[in-house]
């Protein structure tokens, strides 16, 4: 049984950390979707760990695990980081083989998705006033007299 850890930076603040709660969720939900167990994991700030998540896979007798980094593109954390604490998290359990997958990268649903915050922005910023619901906007003032429009992140 092959077993996946979805891990992103972590946080301080719970939201950020419920997200990718969040996301697990709708890849379990997912079509085709055949890994089992799946856990989240933060790199740093919150918990569990990589190596929590990897120890708990383990005494469900996962010894195969791909660790997927939740990270948009190539950098030193998956790179370097996230390997090293797969390696380190890996080390102690006998027979666990652990895996770390490619970040986003390059995908074009992502670049889709892209756009597709970046019209809301535009139509959002067209609008007379902002909409204060999830998904909407808030305005942010600057130090000039213009005022700007950042979008809340969807859920």
């Amino acid at each position: 049984m092959t077993g996946l850890i979805v891990v992103d930076h972590g946080s301080k603040l719970d939201a950020a950390n419920q997200m990718l709660e969040q996301a697990v969720e709708l890849m379990m939900a997912s079509p085709g979707f055949n890994f089992e167990p799946i856990l989240a994991a933060h790199m740093d700030l919150a918990s569990p760990s990589i190596a929590e998540a990897m120890a708990q896979l383990y005494t469900l007798g996962v010894r195969e695990v791909i660790v997927f980094p939740y990270f948009l593109s190539p950098g030193r954390h998956t790179q370097e980081d996230i390997p090293r604490l797969t390696r380190d998290a890996a080390a102690p359990l006998p027979g666990m083989k652990a895996l770390v997958a490619e970040p986003f990268g390059l995908s074009p649903k992502l670049i889709d998705a892209a756009l597709q915050r970046i019209r809301a922005c535009r139509d959002a910023a067209a609008s007379p006033a902002p909409r204060r619901k999830s998904g909407g906007t808030t305005r942010i003032q600057t130090n000039s007299n213009r005022t700007t429009r950042r979008m809340k992140p969807q859920m």
